[in-house]
């Protein structure tokens, strides 16, 4: 009896401690055959919302999931995220978008919400012969991204990047090629917390010497943090807390005020500085 209360207690220390490690990983679970399935629906995804439909006028691509359409309104393309101005592959998905949409007309599908809370319009976008948000995940200028309740195609998009990451398109570049042996740990912040440097991200490496300058981390979000002047030896560990403090050795501060990791999912991308995805971890 004694035996088995000491591995329940030592189960919930584990289970409570907030700490979370993983590689590169894959959470998707939609299996190969239904994804070819889902994807073949495509065009009749296209045509049911394309004809008859009200068209709109794009005037103005401003990066590569949101749009400036002729009436002055602005569109956020729904369920999918796209490189930030400071990231490798930004003027990629731009130019992309831009390709697709620009000074064409566009048709546009609301899931449940109308806008974001920047006031744009959070849209599904089509053209006579594409699916805008779907071309942008396919071609890995983009990742599948959920915002609820607005999940329509959620399990389309996660389809199509799966595919892209087997091909390491875009973003995707390096993905599975084990470059690094990295592990990663998620120290998370306490739900009853809000100081950013109670949560923490613990970057192991478990390979040859590598020099981190440049390189970048990432939440699913907008959160970049880069590196610099950052070795890290052969079993040697850096911390990263998310608030405001000196940087000390291994251990350093991304000077944030608010938390970044989200406790009930997210995902940890780093890439190095050649844009190679050197981890990913998905909780």
């Amino acid at each position: 009896m004694n035996k088995l209360l000491a591995v329940l207690l030592m189960f919930s220390l584990i289970l409570f401690s907030g700490c979370i490690s993983g590689n590169i990983a894959n959470t998707n679970s939609t299996s190969t055959d239904n994804c070819a399935k889902i994807v073949t629906e495509l065009p009749k995804i296209i045509s049911a919302n394309t004809e008859g439909a009200r068209a709109f006028e794009v005037a103005r691509v401003v990066d590569g999931d949101t749009l400036a359409l002729a009436d002055g309104s602005k569109v956020r393309l729904d369920g999918i995220n796209t490189p930030e101005h400071n990231e490798h592959n930004f003027a990629e998905a731009a130019q992309n978008m831009e390709n697709l949409v620009l000074n064409k007309n566009v048709y546009l599908q609301k899931d449940v919400s109308d806008t974001d809370k920047y006031g744009r319009k959070l849209r599904y976008v089509f053209t006579d012969s594409k699916f805008a948000n779907a071309e942008q995940v396919s071609s890995g200028l983009a990742s599948s991204f959920v915002y609820p309740p607005d999940t329509k195609y959620q399990d389309l998009f996660d389809c199509l990047e799966k595919e892209a990451r087997q091909k390491q398109l875009g973003m995707w570049k390096g993905y599975g090629a084990n470059l690094y042996n990295i592990s990663i740990s998620i120290n998370q912040n306490p739900d009853t917390s809000k100081n950013p440097n109670d949560e923490s991200i613990v970057i192991k490496n478990n390979g040859a010497e590598i020099n981190m300058d440049g390189w970048q981390m990432k939440d699913e979000a907008t959160h970049i943090y880069t590196f610099n002047n950052t070795m890290l030896g052969t079993g040697e560990s850096v911390t990263i807390h998310s608030g405001k403090g000196s940087d000390s050795g291994n251990v350093l501060y991304w000077d944030l005020d608010t938390t970044v990791w989200n406790n009930d999912g997210d995902t940890v991308f780093i890439r190095d500085s050649e844009d190679n995805l050197a981890a990913i971890y998905e909780y």
